[in-house]
């Protein structure tokens, strides 16, 4: 089939419904579904998809900041240990938490919106910092700067 015929067809079938071929490629990044948009025929969809996933990643939400976490329980790190896998649990993809020193944190919510990560990062720290706060500890988070 000839390229610039395609794209023609292409941008002349989505352009009721997206603004532009960019806009139209990030939809179908992340939704297959909005590739039967594009009224083409199955093999060619199925190449256009390939070509599209490979070239166009999915665009997310990162929210980072530093939890600070300190016990002063006589089973302390038990309860810091638990305390961190509580806000690992909130959700099974999205949430990293990596050891920076000294009972601090590095704590990462990636999503693919905003509201869904601040969703995210608030079941976090409410179960973290309550579960620490419960057992004779204490805590904070603060925000990294964008």
């Amino acid at each position: 089939m000839n390229t610039k015929k395609l794209l023609d067809d292409i941008t002349e079938n989505i352009s009721k419904e997206y603004n532009s071929l960019y806009e139209f490629f990030q939809q179908v990044a992340g939704d297959n579904d909005a590739i039967k948009d594009a009224g083409v025929d199955a093999k060619t969809t199925k190449n256009l998809e390939e070509a599209i996933k490979s070239r166009i990643k999915e665009t997310g939400v990162k929210i980072e900041g530093k939890l600070k976490l300190a016990s002063f329980a006589s089973d302390g790190v038990e309860v810091i240990k638990e305390a961190l896998n509580k806000a690992m649990r909130v959700s099974k993809e999205g949430i990293s938490i990596k050891y920076l020193g000294a009972g601090t944190y590095n704590l990462v919510v990636d999503a693919k919106d905003y509201k869904k990560a601040e969703k995210l990062l608030e079941e976090a720290l409410e179960k973290s910092l309550e579960y620490v706060r419960n057992n004779e500890g204490e805590g904070e988070f603060v925000r990294a700067e964008a």
